[in-house]
């Protein structure tokens, strides 16, 4: 047996996940595209913005609380590190080699094979975009690899703090005095990303999923079968908009519950289907930015309702593509895009 192998006690099980992971993908396109935006705005006047930055904050969670759950139990946690480490640098790369002949005029580096050329892809591919809106999988390998290192190396009393007050500082940062941007502009001006878009605001996402994925927290959360949990979480999400300028608060208590709600939500869909909208949901992240460029680039469809639905079905398309071929032989290579 694997040394790596893991014993997970509690049933993991976890279709409602799959399905908010789907979900969460359908709402980033809309954060870039600003379909359903546009169209509440000029139907009933309702701004969506304060809610944006939730599906990618959650992602984050969920991402760290899969990962730690077997961390947690492992024989050889470093193993396990390393294999979701190997993962997301393969799953990332893939994505980059398919939008190359897009991006290769946009990137010097494509050209500049110097120590500055290579020094600026490990800048763009860890700290900002290599493609559209890939500082996700940037901010998943620090973030994830901070919260590892520092749980090894500090108290679990004491090393949450850190990335707690990364957090606070990056989402107060715009009503903070001027003498205290200088960390937020050294950040800039060294790697060209803002915080808020990288592993210093996402790495507190990770930091919750670690301690959910404490055998004691989970059993607790899966514990919450209550159907009022679904109204917890919607009153949290309307608080999170009512309330957009104390996001420092409602918009954690508003990711987690959506979090808690799904995590105890078995509709009873079968593996296949929820296998089918986990992989897709990869998909429909990584191919929605540039199928959106390539539309804008090509169709001169800008923004709007239009062009949310032509991303969103070219990306659910591409991933229905992507996983049926993936499915047969000679075609199993596909597997790595997802």
């Amino acid at each position: 047996m694997s040394q790596n192998r893991v014993h997970q006690p509690i049933s993991s099980t976890f279709t409602g996940i799959d399905i908010l992971k789907f979900i969460l993908a359908v709402l980033v396109v809309n954060v870039h595209v600003h379909g359903i935006d546009d169209l509440l705005k000029k139907m009933v006047g309702i701004n969506l913005h304060p809610l944006n930055s939730i599906p990618v904050s959650t992602f984050f969670l969920i991402s760290s609380f899969f990962l730690f759950r077997k961390i947690h139990v492992a024989t050889r946690p470093l193993g396990v590190f390393l294999h979701f480490v190997k993962r997301v640098v393969v799953l990332y790369v893939v994505w980059i080699v398919v939008w190359t002949p897009y991006y290769i005029l946009h990137r010097t580096y494509y050209f500049n094979t110097g120590l500055a050329g290579v020094g600026q892809l490990v800048n763009d591919f860890l700290f900002t975009d290599v493609f559209a809106n890939s500082w996700f999988f940037g901010a998943l390998i620090v973030g994830m690899a901070l919260v590892y290192f520092l749980s090894r190396i500090m108290s679990d009393k004491v090393w949450w703090m850190i990335p707690t007050a990364l957090f606070v500082y990056c989402r107060l940062s715009s009503i903070l005095p001027d003498d205290y941007h200088a960390l937020l502009s050294w950040y800039m001006n060294h790697t060209g990303a803002s915080p808020t878009l990288s592993f210093p605001y996402a790495t507190f996402w990770m930091m919750l999923g670690y301690h959910f994925a404490k055998p004691g927290w989970e059993k607790r959360l899966r514990s919450i079968h209550s159907p009022w949990r679904w109204a917890a979480m919607a009153v949290a999400v309307m608080g999170c908009w009512v309330a957009d300028a104390y996001t420092v608060v409602s918009h954690p208590l508003a990711a987690v519950l959506i979090f808690v709600a799904f995590l105890n939500w078995n509709p009873g869909i079968g593996k296949n289907r929820s296998l089918w909208l986990r992989h897709s949901s990869i998909i429909l992240y990584s191919s929605r930015g540039s199928s959106e460029k390539i539309l804008l680039v090509f169709l001169g469809v800008h923004a709007g309702m239009l062009s949310y639905a032509i991303t969103l079905f070219v990306s659910i398309l591409i991933a229905y593509v992507l996983i049926s071929l993936s499915q047969k032989r000679g075609f199993r290579w596909l597997r790595y895009a997802y």
